[in-house]
């Protein structure tokens, strides 16, 4: 350690490089394409309108939010990690029920060929979020670290103060 900042070690460094390019590249991939789906969805008329809905609230958004959270990684805040914690979870979630959605359709429908797709979405897309949540997992101590040496410290026993004199 120099001063007060804490000097993460080299592994750390990378893997904090790692997951903040990871989240810029998810996020503006997210952003730009949800938004081009939708924008291309809105023109389509008031048919597609709750198509464009879902498209913003599970691409759009998540993929802006994922942005702030790469900003806020990179200045080593707790907050941006635990969005980002948070964000990628609920994202699994969503994967797994969305696709088992899809996988169940299918099977009702009797087309088990068509159960490739969803089951390689959910493996893809599985995978991604479980890397990036390894390297959350792994980046965690330098962000505590630095944080907690960012803050003031509580001045247990105070000082003797200056104009009491001596």
């Amino acid at each position: 350690m120099r001063g007060s900042r804490f000097e993460p070690t080299v592994r750390q460094q990378r893997v904090f490089s790692e997951v903040i390019d990871a989240l810029w590249f998810l996020g503006l991939l997210l952003f730009l394409g949800g938004g081009a789906v939708t924008i291309g969805l809105l023109n389509k008329g008031k048919v597609m309108l709750h198509v464009a809905a879902l498209v913003t609230a599970l691409a759009t958004v998540p993929g802006a939010l994922y942005v702030v959270a790469a900003v806020g990684l990179k200045r080593r805040r707790y907050w941006a990690w635990v969005a980002t914690s948070v964000l990628t979870w609920v994202s699994l979630v969503v994967a797994v029920g969305l696709c088992g959605a899809a996988a169940y359709e299918v099977l009702r429908a009797g087309a088990y060929g068509e159960l490739l797709g969803p089951a390689v979405a959910l493996g893809s897309w599985g995978t991604a979020l479980g890397s990036i949540l390894w390297a959350l997992r792994a980046s965690l101590p330098a962000v505590r670290q630095t944080e907690q040496l960012a803050r003031p410290a509580f001045n247990v026993i105070p000082g003797r103060r200056r104009d009491e004199g001596e």
